[in-house]
């Protein structure tokens, strides 16, 4: 199982086939059994948001921005949060999910409520094997009204609107909240000037 997982997750961050096998035979050479643990576990944990904004469980409700903001004490919280691609590979994690520092803060004041994230550095790896750096450029996001705003990345941070994600409760405990982003990075900017994907917050 333990093998299995770290093949899914070497595919999820876009490494082929060859290099998967390669990588697992590294890990398991060079690697304590915690380290391997520590893999397998993040990637179940992203796997959890496969299903989210699908509606496929009856469970599943959508929940309105002043629902859940009547539901929330002020203060600051940090949550937890994926980025995945848009498209056939919706499952797949986007490279846009290591350009940011993990976890995000969710800031509730009452008079102006959002999420921050902070820009880090990241690295990609090209079909080719080589390695490339770089770090998110611009972040436009697609609000729950379909209005599409340019959010400034200043002191290496983010401010996204609270009111501009859609928001589902998946059981009792626990809701989720998404919103669309459009992306530069200077990551092959050349090969990709800008990229869509969606950001999954669990609240």
């Amino acid at each position: 199982m333990i093998e299995s997982d770290l093949y899914h997750y070497f595919a999820s961050i876009g490494i082929n086939e060859q290099q998967q096998r390669q990588a697992v035979t590294g890990v398991f050479d060079t690697a304590d059994i915690d380290t391997i643990q520590k893999l397998c576990q993040k990637e179940k944990m992203h796997l959890r948001y496969e299903s989210i904004g699908k509606n496929e469980s009856k469970e599943i409700t959508k929940l309105t921005y002043e629902q859940l903001c009547n539901s929330l004490k002020k203060g600051i919280y940090q949550v937890a949060f994926s980025i995945y691609r848009q498209g056939k590979d919706w499952k797949s994690l986007s490279m846009a999910d290591q350009g940011f520092e993990k976890p995000a803060y969710l800031h509730l004041k009452g008079d102006k409520n959002y999420l921050e994230l902070a820009a880090r550095e990241m690295k990609a790896m090209t079909k080719g094997g080589a390695m490339l750096s770089g770090h998110i450029q611009t972040v436009k996001c697609r609000s729950s009204k379909d209005v599409l705003t340019d959010f400034p990345i200043q002191d290496k941070k983010i401010q996204i609107p609270f009111e501009d994600f859609e928001f589902e409760q998946l059981s009792e405990t626990e809701i989720t909240g998404q919103i669309q982003l459009f992306m530069t990075s200077s990551v092959g900017e050349k090969r990709m000037p800008e990229s869509m994907a969606t950001l999954i917050l669990k609240i």
